[in-house]
């Protein structure tokens, strides 16, 4: 059965179907086989991958394992779950690895472009400056300003530092505002941190407080 699915044309004489191989991931969980969920998720980790090389042309052979990476994490959670995602896999598998690939390319550009917004945030760049300006609402900032808030954020810790500027300076939305036209696919914060709406406001809070505290410590 394993050497039948090994066979990835789908035009050959042999080709067993991904919804079979699904199937049989599926009864091999519920079996608790071990040995049979190694070997057909060998199999079904080769069908994924070419998946994600048919959509993931541009990126490079790390990236595309670390988008990889997250389809098969995702997946994985989905068969072991045995719920509706698995039903739909095992009925449909070409619309869900693709559903799959779309999202784990979306959010990997996302975190790609999260990592070069935090890295401009440095205390001379001008990408800082214009976003504390636009913050403030002010058109010009003493040097010493822009000093202030650039260790004010640093002083933060990194999970709270990183939603402030994801927030205040990236824009992202917390995720419980009414959805502006067009902002169907955005990533918002709660999605992001994967947490509810009050725990997602709190940390936004607390960043403030201690952004607060420290901008009305005396200098000296």
């Amino acid at each position: 059965m394993i050497e039948k699915f090994t066979e990835c044309n789908h035009n050959a004489p042999g080709y067993r179907t991904s919804e079979a191989l699904v199937f049989f991931v599926r009864r091999s969980v519920r079996h608790g086989d071990d040995r049979e969920i190694e070997l057909l998720f060998d199999t079904f980790k080769t069908r994924c991958l070419r998946a994600v090389a048919g959509k993931a042309k541009g990126f490079s052979e790390e990236d595309r394992l670390d988008i990889l990476s997250a389809v098969l994490e995702k997946v994985t959670q989905h068969l072991f779950a045995d719920g509706k995602a698995a039903d739909y896999a095992e009925s449909r598998f070409g619309d869900y690895i693709q559903r799959r690939v779309l999202t784990a390319i979306t959010d990997f550009k996302r975190d790609q472009q999260k990592d070069a917004l935090l890295d401009d945030f440095a205390e001379d760049s001008e990408e800082f400056a214009e976003a504390v300006r636009a913050k403030k609402g002010q058109a010009r900032l003493s040097p010493e300003d822009l000093m202030l808030m650039h260790d004010a954020l640093a002083s933060l810790p990194s999970h709270l530092r990183e939603a402030y500027i994801l927030r205040h300076y990236a824009g992202w939305r917390v995720g419980d505002e009414r959805k502006p036209e067009g902002a169907e696919t955005e990533m918002t914060l709660m999605e992001y941190y994967d947490i509810g709406r009050r725990a997602m406001h709190k940390r936004l809070a607390k960043a403030q407080e201690l952004l607060d505290q420290y901008c009305r410590k005396d200098p000296a």
